[in-house]
């Protein structure tokens, strides 16, 4: 799966630093359109936790690939953000306990942003998000968590010039409500819930 990742973040790369990417998302086009676009791969730290299930607090390393889509209005914009993250335990399975959360986080909402010139600031409400594990339960099957709780993604974008790739910084938090093990769904009892957060840096292509 890492091999997989790291291929389609270097495929992604290559795309932002060809020639033609910049040809097609010129200067030019980037202001006067009322469309914006991006979208990007990053990597980041986190940290996941779910004391009901005895997953104890711990470290993660997040690698990822977002995506922005929406109108521009002078310098607001409104739109639907998307992204898809791959978290990686860092410490090995023994040293927690036992537990592994390594999984997949899907997320994505309405996006309010403003180009405030030198960079963008994008805030995002997770109307909808899930975390899958990877590992299923003793009884072999999936488990999943859904319903998420005060769910935000805030990122600034940096472009190198108008239109062109960026470099940007991004923080997400969500906080999951209910639990499916197997298609059987369950509410998680308030200070149960599961909680993700990171932190991190990403490259990507905007216009």
């Amino acid at each position: 799966m890492r091999k997989r990742l790291m291929s389609s973040c270097f495929a992604v790369l290559c795309f932002i630093l060809s020639s033609n990417a910049f040809a097609a998302f010129g200067s030019n086009g980037a202001s006067s359109s009322p469309v914006f676009f991006s979208a990007g791969a990053g990597m980041s730290m986190g940290t996941l936790a779910a004391s009901n299930l005895n997953l104890d607090s711990r470290s993660m390393v997040v690698y990822g690939l977002n995506s922005d889509l929406g109108m521009r209005f002078g310098s607001l914009k409104v739109g639907l953000g998307v992204d898809y993250s791959f978290w990686m335990q860092l410490k090995d399975p023994a040293d927690l306990g036992g537990t592994n959360a390594q999984g997949k986080e899907f997320s994505l909402g309405p996006v309010l942003g403003y180009d405030f010139g030198i960079f963008n600031l994008n805030v995002r409400y997770n109307l909808s998000s899930k975390y899958t594990l990877d590992k299923a339960d003793s009884s072999g099957n999936k488990v999943a968590f859904s319903s998420p709780e005060a769910s935000f993604a805030v990122d600034v974008k940096i472009p190198f010039k108008s239109g062109t790739p960026y470099i940007g910084l991004h923080y997400k938090s969500v906080k999951y409500g209910k639990m499916d093990v197997g298609g059987t769904e369950s509410e998680l009892a308030s200070g149960n819930e599961l909680k993700t957060s990171s932190y991190g840096a990403s490259i990507g292509f905007a216009f």
